[in-house]
């Protein structure tokens, strides 16, 4: 494999068209190499590829990074900074969906152990505080911490950035990833960004990737300007539910979640749907009418995550 830090320009092959895979493919043609994206289903094309998930996401900047794991720390880091710049642009702003919002984290009561988050110990998050007990909390919540974030919407955006930088999609099914490097001799660099899609690619086969199940809605309710994220009520038999408000333009906003390790269904469960509208009024009172009533409901939706047991796998190989 052919080092892409060398600054030869190189013919580089990437492996899906998810937020990864496009963010990867739009930094390496801002560095002047080639690069083509072969995926099953692209921004242009979700209808060939139902597993495609990164556009059902509700969109906060943030992985599941704990306190320990200082890698994907940083790596949130630099995607905080790099949202940030951009949602202080106007015209970025307006053109990708990032925009920058103030976002409340609610608990039941303040954990034993807590101390800030890393984000906001090390100053990446702007404003970040602990509110007062003063604070107005909903019903079931005893202690938050408020800081600024966004809710981007912007695979679109990627994928016209990447056309606009030369890349081109090759939309289609690919069993290997050998098979890229046999099938042009040219190609200098594959990189695998097909998430989900390493469990079963022939040489990869890793069997350590699961799926995540998270069930969202979306609502109408262009008064809310706030996200809000809380662990209140997160239960639902042995599956794990997580709670958020996150406001997207044109006044619709995501209601979420779940978070279904091993779970691969992606209908929509009444149920689940059902206790997410009701964690949500109960921790955003806001969402409801002034006659009381529920938002509007304009779609439900299935993503599965690409979940990892170890954690993120990063690693170079040869072809030999």
């Amino acid at each position: 494999m052919a080092n892409p830090k060398d600054n030869i320009p190189r013919s580089i092959v990437v492996l899906g068209a998810g937020v990864q895979g496009l963010t990867v493919a739009c930094l390496l043609l801002s560095e002047g190499h080639s690069v083509t994206i072969v995926a099953k289903g692209t921004p242009e094309s979700l209808e060939s590829d139902e597993l495609y998930a990164s556009n059902k996401a509700g969109g906060n900047w943030q992985s599941y990074a704990v306190d320990t794991d200082l890698r994907l720390q940083g790596w949130d880091e630099v995607t905080f900074r790099a949202m940030w710049t951009m949602a202080g642009s106007n015209r970025l702003s307006s053109e990708s969906g990032i925009r920058r919002t103030v976002m409340y984290q609610y608990y039941p009561t303040k954990p034993v152990d807590w101390k800030p988050h890393w984000f906001g110990e090390r100053g990446v998050s702007p404003n970040y505080k602990v509110l007062k007990d003063s604070w107005k909390f909903p019903e079931g919540v005893a202690f938050g911490v408020e800081f600024e974030t966004h809710a981007p919407k912007y695979i679109s955006f990627l994928a016209k950035k990447f056309k606009c930088l030369g890349g081109q999609f090759s939309v289609r099914k690919v069993d290997r990833l050998s098979d890229l490097y046999n099938e042009n001799s040219k190609v200098d660099v594959v990189i695998n960004c097909s998430g989900l899609g390493s469990r079963k690619l022939g040489d990869v086969m890793d069997e350590s990737v699961i799926p995540g199940r998270g069930q969202i809605m979306v609502v109408y309710a262009p008064h809310i300007k706030f996200t809000l994220k809380t662990k209140i009520g997160e239960s639902f038999g042995e599956q794990e539910l997580g709670t958020y408000v996150i406001p997207r333009e044109g006044g619709y906003v995501v209601l979420g979640g779940t978070y279904q390790i091993g779970n691969s269904d992606l209908t929509p469960d009444p149920e689940i749907a059902k206790g997410i509208m009701e964690r949500c009024v109960a921790a955003c009172p806001e969402l409801l009418s002034p006659d009381g009533s529920y938002p509007t409901i304009l779609d439900h939706s299935v993503g599965l995550r690409p979940v990892r047991k170890g954690g993120v796998r990063l690693e170079s190989s040869t072809q030999c």
